[in-house]
């Protein structure tokens, strides 16, 4: 042979055989997880091929409640299987002893499965000493988890939201994660969210049969630090216990809100009607958290006028007024209640003292309404906001409306538009978490603050991420908040809330027309008890039928459940 042609096809040879060992370097060294045009992850799919495994959390973090309880998800002790222990009798021998199970249900459970199960989800429960008996066992093929799964959404309280697909109409179609759609769920959406799954595992072969030396395995979620938690500042049992008066009480729209009066922090928050998946967005809007949406607020809206009497116009509150007179002044009102002082007259609720009230104080300044209304806060948003990290403008209640005043400026020259006005109807818009905040503030003293929902952000390990502190500012002297107090106790002891004088509350009631026949929204809003208030709560039925309306009962049962409660710090 030609020396020329041999060296040629030995150098053929060897440059065949160095391409081949770089490729084989690439697939096993290099490009593990970034292999050819279509970037294949080899090591993922080599693993995928060789293990049976199972999904114990999807990997979004935790809701809590104020004591660490989570909301969002159920976290339970179960037991993965998996197939091939069917074949192994030392351990089929072992989980009968110790579950008690018969050779039906055990072929029952086995029948059909080719993949890990839970066994929960075969409708088996077990006892704690079980679960300890089996973990300690160590079987192999058999692990004692804990596992994460969604409670039954329709249960969900509205203020926690809800989670959805990206192939809802309310998520961009090109979304396929889930995604918080409402409530702190939407809210803290950007850390709750997360990528990584924890599955239970076991590597096999090709016929589904262990592998020797390698056995069960937990897999993490990629990071000793994540998911995040969110812990609320709610009680997730004094939120249960709330909602079945609720419920037992037939309300079918309204709800309350509960708040700490010092730390404003909301302990419970009901919304009626319940979630219903299937009318999330239809006419029962299910899915709408009643209590951030703003709503007429009736008679409780005096407050407001009360508030600006004291402080600018004395005179007014030494004034007598005709209280057989109607709204506008013109003839005898449905109530007659003969001639009233101020204070009475906000105990009776008298309609036309407040509307001449406030016809006095827009002539001394035609903005002082507003004014005073947002003194007491019921026109920006209460809730929590501010900047976390370099999320400026952030809200911990995003869903949450403004309230309003005047429907134009013009109504402000209208003596009939301001004396509906001056009783919380007209344009006259608050939603029950500011008329609480409200209230919370008249017991502090006149001290304002912003409502938390949520107290801090942590870590998997539940070292603080980041804390919420609430601002607060002097809204009303001292003076104005004693005299408010006074009025509101007056309500109860001898007025309209007179239902409630068993009780220690302080508080308004408000009835609101909703240009229905025969159909209004009925409140009452209050603190509790009335030395050292510890707590503000509005309660409102919304839509309610002349016939139907329970406000006093359901709020005197309401507080006497919150008041038999022990609220820890």
């Amino acid at each position: 042979m030609n020396p020329n042609r041999l060296i040629i096809f030995m150098i053929s040879l060897l440059v065949v055989f160095a391409i081949l060992i770089y490729r084989l370097m690439d697939i096993q060294l290099f490009s593990t997880e970034n292999f050819g045009n279509s970037h294949v992850n080899l090591l993922q799919e080599s693993t995928s091929q060789r293990t049976s495994k199972i999904e114990l959390s999807a990997g979004r973090g935790l809701i809590l409640d104020r004591y660490g309880n989570p909301m969002n998800k159920k976290i339970e002790r179960d037991v993965v299987m998996f197939p091939f222990v069917n074949e192994v009798e030392e351990i089929k021998t072992v989980l009968k002893e110790i579950t008690g199970v018969d050779q039906s249900l055990w072929n029952d459970w086995f029948s059909k499965e080719e993949e890990a199960f839970f066994l929960k989800d075969k409708g088996y429960n077990l006892t704690d000493e079980q679960f300890d008996r089996i973990d300690k066992a160590s079987l192999p093929g058999v692990m004692v988890v804990k596992k994460e799964s969604l409670p039954d959404r329709e249960s969900l309280p509205h203020l926690i939201g809800m989670t959805g697909e990206g192939d809802e109409s309310y998520l961009p179609s090109n979304e396929t994660e889930t995604h918080g759609i409402s409530g702190i769920e939407a809210a803290f959406d950007r850390f709750l969210a997360s990528e990584e799954t924890q599955t239970a595992q076991y590597h096999i072969d090709a016929l589904g049969n262990p592998l020797l030396g390698l056995g069960m395995r937990l897999t993490d979620l990629g990071n000793p630090f994540y998911p995040l938690s969110v812990q609320t500042t709610m009680d997730v049992e004094l939120q249960q216990k709330l909602h079945a008066i609720i419920q037992d009480m037939g309300i079918i729209e309204g709800g309350l809100v509960l708040l700490d009066v010092e730390s404003r922090e909301v302990l419970a928050m009901i919304s009626r009607p319940d979630i219903s998946l299937n009318e999330l967005y239809e006419e029962k809007q299910s899915i709408k958290n009643r209590m951030l949406t703003s709503y007429p607020p009736g008679s409780i809206f005096k407050t407001v006028i009360a508030t600006a009497a004291i402080e600018n116009y004395p005179a007014l509150i030494k004034t007598n007024f005709n209280c057989n007179k109607s709204l506008y002044g013109t003839g005898e009102g449905a109530r007659k209640l003969g001639l009233l002082s101020f204070e009475d007259s906000f105990a009776q609720s008298c309609n036309y003292t407040f509307a001449e009230a406030a016809r006095r104080l827009i002539e001394m300044d035609n903005e002082i309404i507003e004014t005073y209304a947002k003194k007491l806060g019921l026109i920006d948003v209460v809730g929590w906001e501010g900047q976390i990290f370099h999320y400026k403008g952030f809200r911990q209640l995003p869903e949450e409306e403004h309230g309003n005043v005047w429907g134009s400026d013009s109504d402000k020259t209208v003596p009939r538009a301001i004396s509906q006005t001056a009783i919380g109807q007209k344009n006259v818009k608050v939603t029950p978490l500011a008329m609480a905040n409200m209230m919370a503030t008249i017991a502090d003293d006149g001290v304002i603050k912003q409502v938390r929902a949520v107290q801090r952000i942590t870590y998997e390990n539940n070292t603080e991420l980041h804390s919420f502190e609430s601002g607060s500012s002097q809204a009303l002297s001292g003076v104005t908040a004693l005299k408010l107090q006074e009025l509101l106790e007056k309500v109860v002891d001898g007025g309209t809330g007179r239902q409630l004088s068993a009780l220690p509350i302080a508080g308004k009631s408000g009835t609101a027309e909703t240009g229905k026949e025969g159909v209004n929204h009925y409140w009452f809003a209050g603190y509790f008890p009335r030395e050292e208030p510890k707590y503000a709560m509005a309660v409102v039925e919304l839509n309610q039928r002349i016939d139907q309306q329970q406000i006093y009962t359901l709020y005197a049962y309401l507080a006497q459940e919150v008041l038999g409660h022990k609220v820890e710090d």
